[in-house]
C-alpha cells in the first residue's frame, strides 16, 4: 500500500495524523486561565472604582499605570479597558488615550427612561410568570424599612428588589440591561449626593410593596403602572437630591 505523501507548510512541522504546528500553535496561543482571572479582576476593580465615584467623571486612565497598580501586563489592562467601553463606563479617545466616561444630564435623563420602559414591562411580565418563591423574595425585600439605615445597605436592598422583579420576568436580557442601569444610577449617586435624610427613604417602602401587591395579584397592568409611579418619584428625588448637594459640579450639560 503506497504510503500518503504529505506535505507539510513552510515553516510548520508534521505531526503523526496530519496534525500539524499551526493548529497546535492555536491551541498554546489560546488565553490562559490565569490571563483571563487578570482582565477579570482588572475589570472588577475599575468598575467598582468608576461606580463608587473613586474614579471622577473625566478622570485619565493610562494603560502603564494600572499594569502596575495591578501587577499586570498591558494586555488584560487593555482588555478590561475595551470591556468598560462597551459598558458605556469610559471613553477612548484617538491620541490622547483613556477616560472615566462623563456624566450627562442627557444620560441621566435617558437612564431614567430606559428604567422606566424595560422594569416597567418586567414587572408586568413578573405578575404573569413569577413562582411563589419568587414572589416571598420579593414581598420579604419590599418590606425593609430604608428609614431604619444608612444609604449603602438600603442601595444594596433596593438593587437586590428591582434585580429580583427583573428575574421574576423570566428573560435573563432583561436582567443584565436592569444590571447596567442600576450600576448607573450608583454611578450618579457617587457624584456627591447625601441620603441622610432623604425624604425618599418615607415612600420608597411603600411603592416597592404596590409593586409586589400587583405581581402578586397577578395584575400586569398595575404592578407596570406601580413601577413606573416608583421610577418617576426616585428620579424626580434623585435631581432634587443631586441639586441640593451640589453633585452637578461633575454633570455635563
Amino acid at each position: 500500500m503506497e504510503r500518503a505523501n504529505v506535505l507539510a507548510r513552510p515553516g510548520t512541522r508534521r505531526y503523526p495524523g496530519g496534525k500539524y504546528s499551526a493548529c497546535i500553535q492555536a491551541v498554546r496561543n489560546k488565553p490562559t486561565a490565569d490571563a483571563l482571572s487578570h482582565v477579570e479582576r482588572v475589570y472588577l476593580d475599575l468598575r467598582r472604582a468608576i461606580v463608587r465615584g473613586e474614579l471622577s467623571p473625566g478622570a485619565a486612565l493610562s494603560e502603564t499605570l494600572l499594569a502596575t497598580r495591578h501587577a499586570a501586563s498591558r494586555t488584560p489592562i487593555r482588555e478590561a479597558l475595551t470591556r468598560l467601553q462597551q459598558d458605556g463606563l469610559i471613553e477612548r479617545f484617538p491620541g490622547r488615550g483613556w477616560f472615566v466616561a462623563r456624566v450627562t444630564m442627557q444620560l441621566i435623563h435617558d437612564t431614567f427612561e430606559v428604567r422606566r420602559w424595560l422594569e416597567g414591562q418586567a414587572a408586568g411580565r413578573a405578575a404573569e410568570l413569577a413562582t411563589e418563591d419568587q414572589m416571598r423574595e420579593l414581598r420579604a425585600l419590599a418590606d425593609f424599612k430604608y428609614s431604619d439605615t444608612s444609604y449603602r445597605p438600603a442601595e444594596e436592598i433596593n438593587r437586590q428588589f428591582h434585580l429580583a422583579v427583573a428575574r421574576a420576568s423570566r428573560n435573563q436580557f432583561v436582567v443584565e440591561l436592569v444590571q447596567r442601569c442600576l450600576s448607573e444610577f450608583d454611578r450618579f449617586m457617587a457624584l456627591g449626593v447625601s441620603f441622610e435624610p432623604f425624604p425618599y427613604q418615607d415612600s420608597a417602602t411603600d411603592e416597592h410593596l404596590a409593586i409586589v401587591a400587583g405581581i402578586e395579584q397577578r395584575d400586569p397592568r398595575a404592578a407596570q403602572q406601580a413601577m413606573d409611579v416608583h421610577l418617576e418619584a426616585c428620579s424626580r428625588l434623585m435631581l432634587q437630591a443631586l441639586m441640593r448637594n451640589g453633585g452637578f459640579k461633575d454633570v455635563a450639560f
